[in-house]
């Protein structure tokens, strides 16, 4: 007998699913650019997102190995800046902290490869590539988690106004209009995902929705039924899945089964 597929990962998933440069321009023309079309795929190209470094401080270096989940440079009027994407299933109390952490890592990553150049062209000017990291938090719950530095402290009045802060781009994808995307996967996804959550069982809730077997996998890492959906899309033998016809036809098998070892047999198949 087969062993059942472990669930999918979101992390991985979704880092698959915004690797593709189409999506990525879409979903940050929305959420960054209020749906214009700024970035196109043809003016991304994917960066390296291992962060890890050094800060050398004195006597006491302190190591930092981490990874982003997508880094792209993007061109805007022919000015080249840097954007990330991480992904959030749950809510994450110090993601002001961690998203300052990694944009440091870039910028001392850059300031690195300056003094490389330096060595070898004495002309070489510092000049630092602007880095915006987005958080897309596909969670059931509201975000209730701090969106910048200055959320996390407790100030006296007197500094208010003086602190320097960190700006969280947190975006619930519960809260987007989907409408306004033009990449039929990213609307898919996000639309999808709105849906389930509402979702109280009826299946004409899902009529006519269709959606490639790429997008249907990443959906199936975010919701809670993740299992069995997944078995849904590993019984479809298409590259579009009908949502409402294939988890009809799930559950007419579920029924027309009654022993319990033959239904444990007909999950493992999927």
């Amino acid at each position: 007998m087969r062993l059942a597929t472990p669930l999918l990962k979101p992390d991985a998933t979704l880092k698959n699913f915004f690797h593709y440069k189409s999506r990525f321009a879409d979903i940050i023309n929305l959420v960054c650019f209020d749906g214009q079309p700024i970035l196109s795929r043809n003016s991304l190209s994917n960066e390296d997102t291992d962060m890890s470094t050094v800060f050398d401080f004195d006597e006491h270096p302190i190591s930092f190995n981490a990874y982003r989940d997508t880094l792209v440079k993007v061109s805007v009027g022919g000015i080249y800046a840097l954007i990330a994407i991480e992904n959030q299933k749950a809510i994450d109390y110090h993601i002001p902290v961690r998203t300052f952490v990694y944009d440091a890592s870039s910028y001392k990553k850059q300031y690195q490869d300056y003094l490389d150049e330096k060595k070898w062209n004495k002309e070489a000017k510092l000049k630092l590539i602007p880095i915006i990291t987005v958080v897309l938090y596909y969670g059931e719950r509201k975000w209730s988690g701090p969106r910048t530095l200055l959320d996390m402290m407790e100030l006296p009045e007197e500094m208010k106004g003086i602190m320097n802060d960190w700006n969280t781009h947190i975006i619930d994808v519960k809260e987007l209009d989907a409408s306004l995307l033009t990449d039929k996967d990213n609307r898919d996804l996000i639309e999808g995902l709105q849906m389930f959550y509402k979702w109280q069982g009826d299946l004409e809730f899902f009529k006519e929705r269709k959606m490639s077997r790429d997008t249907a996998i990443v959906l199936a890492s975010l919701v809670d039924k993740g299992e069995e959906l997944l078995k849904i899309i590993r019984k479809e033998e298409k590259e579009e899945i009908d949502m409402c016809e294939s988890i009809d036809n799930f559950r007419k098998e579920i029924v027309s089964i009654k022993d319990e070892h033959d239904i444990f047999v007909l999950l493992q198949s999927y």
